[in-house]
């Protein structure tokens, strides 16, 4: 069972989405881009010349392209979030997600390490939730609270940024794990808060 409802934002909150709108005008990617560039060109050049000269310019080229193809890439995501966030800003709601999970999997990284979970809401639905990190770590480790009977999850609608997730029922144990090769594979195919519809056989043979 499952219900979606929308309330007003809180002052916290609307700080929060201020502080990430600030964040998201700045960005570390480009030195990480012109370095790469950089070490790119200089393992090319060095197949077709020992001529220091021309590494050098090879390599600064190289640094100047990936600095440039660094930014464009950070422009254009920080630009999509920055108008995810104004518009959540003017709207001023707040998405909020009541679940009574069904069926939970857990799903694990191969050095054993919770990449998250898939909490089956009923009707052919599963939302997928990940580990949350609290203030005082160790005190009320997540893997202690979830799969819990009942849960709320609170996020901006446009920007999906988490503003709130809180076990209200009894603790149980997931139904079973399922390994994924890599946290990053499972990252670029769902979010944190996404619904789906699918089965959990469906989902296992996904991730497997």
């Amino acid at each position: 069972m499952w219900t979606v409802q929308y309330r007003r934002m809180t002052p916290e909150e609307r700080q929060e989405l201020q502080s990430l709108m600030k964040e998201a005008r700045t960005s570390l990617c480009q030195p990480l881009g012109a370095v790469v560039g950089a070490l790119v060109a200089l393992a090319a050049s060095l197949i077709l010349t020992s001529d220091p000269r021309a590494l050098l310019l090879t390599v600064l080229s190289g640094g100047l392209l990936g600095n440039a193809g660094a930014w464009v890439l950070v422009r254009r995501r920080n630009s999509s979030l920055r108008d995810a966030l104004d518009r959540d800003l003017r709207t001023g709601k707040v998405e909020v997600y009541q679940v009574a999970p069904r069926d939970v999997v857990r799903v694990t990284c191969p050095g054993g390490s919770v990449a998250g979970y898939f909490a089956g809401m009923g009707g052919g639905t599963m939302m997928f939730i990940e580990p949350r990190e609290w203030e005082n770590p160790g005190e009320d480790d997540f893997e202690r609270l979830f799969p819990c009977t009942w849960f709320s999850l609170a996020r901006a609608p446009r920007s999906k940024v988490d503003l709130g997730f809180t076990c209200n029922g009894e603790h149980f144990p997931p139904l079973r794990d399922i390994p994924v090769a890599s946290e990053e594979a499972l990252q670029d195919w769902v979010e944190d808060g996404d619904v789906l519809w699918a089965s959990l056989d469906v989902l296992e043979r996904r991730l497997r």
